[in-house]
């Protein structure tokens, strides 16, 4: 649990100390749009979520383990100030929630599948409209 709590402290702050926390063989199973499922394209995801959201603050809502399986449910809030995926600032304050299954190996994150709410957070900055 050590891994994971550094991990959740380092993102998105101190991102070159992800490579002390991320196994060399790591795998993102659910990467983002335009991410590479390596080690290298979760620290250039993190940094364009970082300067897109200003004030960026993960916190962890539920943790469950299960051998060397971690669940987390989170939310990021902050405020869009930063283009993000070719979308420029909007200045609206955004909140979106996701999941992580974490595996590790060695101590650490060896696999990655982390599920946002991306729709939520598109319509919170209107680059697409609110249902209903």
């Amino acid at each position: 649990m050590r891994t994971i709590n550094r991990y959740n402290e380092v993102v998105p702050e101190n991102l070159e100390q992800l490579d002390e926390l991320l196994h060399p063989d790591y795998k993102h199973l659910t990467p983002p749009t335009g991410m590479t499922p390596t080690r290298e394209g979760i620290k250039s995801y993190f940094r364009m979520v970082d300067m897109a959201i200003g004030g960026f603050r993960f916190n962890v809502k539920d943790t469950l383990i299960d051998g060397n399986k971690v669940v987390q449910r989170w939310t990021i809030t902050g405020t869009h100030e930063g283009e993000f995926l070719d979308i420029p600032a909007s200045g609206k304050e955004v909140e979106f929630d996701g999941i992580s299954i974490l595996e590790l190996r060695d101590g650490k994150i060896y696999r990655d599948a982390t599920i946002a709410d991306t729709m939520s957070l598109m319509q919170q900055i209107e680059a697409v409209p609110a249902l209903g």
